[in-house]
């Protein structure tokens, strides 16, 4: 599902990174009626040097910010440059020029390997990524005013953007292999389509709701969905155990890689936003359509 939404008549929108795939999926449900993207090539309207290169003009006072400006790699420079530098700016001029709110998307890397979400899961970042995404969360919250306010929408894995992302390498493989690892205990982990992204948005963009937000799909990735949904799909797969001793070397040698296939990082409900931004593009739906090529 990927339909045109609008939050609220007449409410400004800039997009930073609106040729992303979060920003492309963010976007489409918005529709094209007042909203503005901001990128550094492609299809936008308005083209940027640099990111940090801020565009105060474009920002209409009581607009509504999104930021999808990031990167998961880079050393220690780049990634305080893109993932904090580059939020704080906009922001910063955002609330000059009388802009309403901002929200920022930020990540499930904060909390490390935590394997539930919930309103006391501490922050506690592993990686460089992590940290740079904690420390602009950081510095945005600083920001915030009566008249300002600051989302900062902690978001998992996303998924269903195109096939090369890790759930859809994933699903391949187990295709070409015909076999369903049988993981014990079993894996639980949160992810959200991209259009789920979007829908949580046109979320924010109505309710305003400041502070840490959490978002991913209410159903969990799991292998027992997968070979729930490939029975359903008539593939005929095999659900074989994996022996413990297989995934703990992957776990020696990649670590984040063995976590986001055999490691959980559940969501409890009490704080998912996301179920407020239904219907949108679910993860089960995902899996079926990867499933069949």
């Amino acid at each position: 599902m990927n339909t045109p939404h609008q939050p609220g008549a007449g409410v400004p929108i800039v997009i930073i990174g609106a040729t992303s795939g979060a920003g492309r999926a963010i976007h489409a449900r918005l529709g094209d009626g007042g909203v503005v993207g901001v990128a550094r090539q492609g299809r936008a309207d308005v083209i940027v040097a640099d990111y940090l290169a801020v565009r105060p003009d474009i920002i209409a006072e009581g607009a509504v910010i999104v930021n999808c400006v990031g990167t998961p790699t880079g050393d220690a420079a780049t990634l305080d440059d893109v993932n904090r530098k580059v939020a704080v700016a906009w922001a910063a001029a955002a609330r000059a020029a009388g802009a309403a709110h901002f929200i920022q998307l930020s990540s499930f890397s904060v909390y490390g390997r935590a394997q539930h979400v919930n309103a006391q899961t501490p922050v506690l970042p592993e990686t460089a990524y992590g940290r740079s995404k904690l420390d602009a969360e950081q510095k945005l919250a600083a920001l915030q005013t009566a008249d300002f306010g600051v989302s900062l929408l902690r978001i998992p894995i996303l998924v269903g953007g195109d096939r090369s992302d890790k759930l859809a390498q994933l699903l391949r493989l187990i295709v070409r292999l015909r076999i369903v690892p049988l993981v014990r205990p079993p894996v639980a982990r949160a992810m959200l389509s991209y259009d789920g992204l979007a829908a949580t948005i046109c979320h924010l963009v109505q309710t305003r709701q400041r502070g840490v937000v959490v978002a991913a799909d209410p159903e969990m990735f799991s292998y027992d969905l997968v070979a729930r949904q490939a029975r359903e799909a008539g593939l005929h797969l095999l659900h074989m155990p994996l022996p413990r001793v297989l995934s703990l070397p992957l776990g020696w040698v990649a670590p984040a890689l063995h976590d986001r296939l055999f490691a959980s990082m559940s969501v409890d409900g009490a704080v998912n936003i996301a179920t407020g931004a239904l219907p949108f593009r679910r993860l089960s739906d995902i899996i079926s359509e990867r499933l069949a090529g």
